[in-house]
């Protein structure tokens, strides 16, 4: 499999080398090498990665083998409460964001429980601070968002949910 969730990023890498004694791994995530023959690696990080295995017996024979694994965005895990009257910074405003997630096509909305739109926001840095258009926060409740993002590799995303507001 080439393609890994950054929620679950373990891969169970399986040697199919013939007659081969030795092994390296090199995982292309700046990792160290492991010399066992049949590994399991934990990425970190989403993004790209070219694994590299160099197996070689006892005779001198060698080869090497590459393949392209993928560690891709899974989905955002939002708060569901803030308040701006909170003691914690980042407890005071609702905002989603995430090292996944792509600038362009960034899209938040919030409604009230009428269906009414409270809050939009084109960029990750830009949370919903409590506050309606009119500048007055809104009442105590909970409200409805949807969400529609991009990943790092261009695929398109629309989550939703609701987030209470506490005054």
């Amino acid at each position: 499999r080439n393609e890994v969730l950054i929620s679950k990023p373990q891969i169970y890498f399986q040697n199919l080398s013939d007659g081969a004694t030795n092994y390296q791994w090199n995982f292309g995530d700046n990792s160290a090498v492991s010399f066992i023959e049949n590994p399991n690696h934990t990425f970190r990080d989403m993004g790209y990665y070219n694994v590299h295995l160099s197996a070689s017996n006892n005779w001198g024979c060698s080869d090497t083998i590459s393949q392209q694994i993928t560690v891709a965005f899974d989905k955002v895990f939002p708060p569901n409460a803030f308040s701006p009257n909170a003691g914690i910074e980042e407890d005071k405003v609702f905002r989603i964001y995430s090292k996944g997630i792509a600038n362009e096509g960034y899209r938040l909305l919030v409604f009230n429980r009428w269906g009414e739109q409270v809050f939009e926001s084109n960029s990750q840095e830009k949370g919903w601070d409590g506050k309606m258009k009119n500048g007055n926060f809104a009442p105590a409740g909970v409200y409805t968002w949807v969400l529609q993002y991009q990943d790092f590799r261009g695929e398109l995303y629309k989550q939703n949910g609701s987030v209470t507001l506490i005054i």
